[in-house]
């Protein structure tokens, strides 16, 4: 014996539209990165974890003798256990226009272990510079 159907009001319909556009808004607005370091502004993790398992113990920059930038970082990787991840710097002039970068750099950063990082511009004229700091994936 086949049961008779109910009907759908409209009221229904109508509240089930509106969750389902509320779900699909709260997902389209997540924030995506960068995640810009709160106290050095020049650092950006890629995703709120990465930053919340490593700490920029200290940041440095400085011009050698021979013109070139020197960035050095000092980074803890609170997590327990290692991390793999990708670093680029952007090296700009005076006036924040991009001269040299380096490509995506693999690092190893241990369990619970500090690390140095120091990367030098290509360029003379080099004197700001922006550090981009990213899971490192496996490729095939």
């Amino acid at each position: 014996m086949l049961k008779k159907a109910k009907r759908i009001s409209k009221s229904s319909v109508f509240c089930v539209c509106v969750m389902v556009l509320i779900m699909l808004t709260s997902v389209s607005c997540a924030r995506k990165g960068p995640y810009i370091h709160s106290q050095w502004k020049q650092i950006a993790f890629a995703s709120p974890d990465l930053a919340r398992f490593l700490a920029i113990q200290n940041v440095r920059a400085r011009v050698l003798d021979s013109g070139n930038l020197e960035v050095s970082l000092k980074i803890l990787n609170k997590h327990d256990e290692d991390i793999t991840v990708r670093m680029k710097f952007i090296f700009m002039d005076k006036d924040e226009f991009a001269l040299d970068e380096t490509s995506w750099m693999p690092y190893q950063l241990t369990r619970k272990s500090e690390q140095d990082i120091i990367q030098n511009s290509l360029s003379y004229d080099a004197r700001t510079y922006k550090v981009y700091i990213d899971w490192q994936y496996d490729e095939f």
